[in-house]
């Protein structure tokens, strides 16, 4: 919630036995139990130790929806797939995302090509003076040059140098 620390749980719950292992107390016994936990968090992983490993994925489902949590359970599914099939990969190899996860990362949301004028640079600096004769070019300490000044100096200099060949 609001200025938690954190807002996801893992817990490997390693007490002993089942309940239904608990010695009888005075005479009464627990027959056919089930436990049903919720969570404070909004998302929690909860690893049962025992013959076959079990893991249980809680979530509040007001802030995180069904289709969220199966997803991240499909991702840790994939990786411990990965991990059981080769302890040696590296954690930066293993693939957290699906195919179609993947194209919507790479292909989708980093789609940012923009469409590039075929201008040069000179071209688009061609249009200030034109445009802004007056407005400030460049700054050195305390002299400025607006783009007209700077405009007329630089064609100055390209007369000059082309008299020198």
């Amino acid at each position: 919630g609001p200025g938690a620390t954190f807002d996801t749980l893992l817990a490997f719950e390693n007490y002993p036995g089942a309940l239904t292992d608990s010695p009888p107390l005075d005479g009464l016994t627990l027959t056919d139990a089930k436990v049903r936990g919720s969570t404070n968090f909004a998302v929690a992983l909860g690893v049962i130790p025992g013959d076959v490993l079990r893991l249980h994925l809680d979530y509040q489902p007001d802030r995180v929806d069904r289709s969220q949590a199966a997803r991240m359970g499909g991702r840790l599914l994939r990786v411990l797939g990965q991990i059981a099939a080769d302890p040696r990969t590296r954690i930066g190899d293993l693939d957290v995302l699906d195919e179609a996860e993947r194209t919507q990362v790479v292909e989708r949301w980093n789609d940012t090509g923009l469409q590039v004028s075929a201008r040069t640079v000179l071209d688009l600096y061609a249009q200030w003076p034109q445009r802004s004769p007056h407005a400030p070019a460049v700054r050195c300490g305390p002299e400025e040059l607006t783009y007209g000044e700077l405009e007329g100096r630089a064609n100055r200099l390209a007369r000059y140098l082309t008299r020198l060949g």
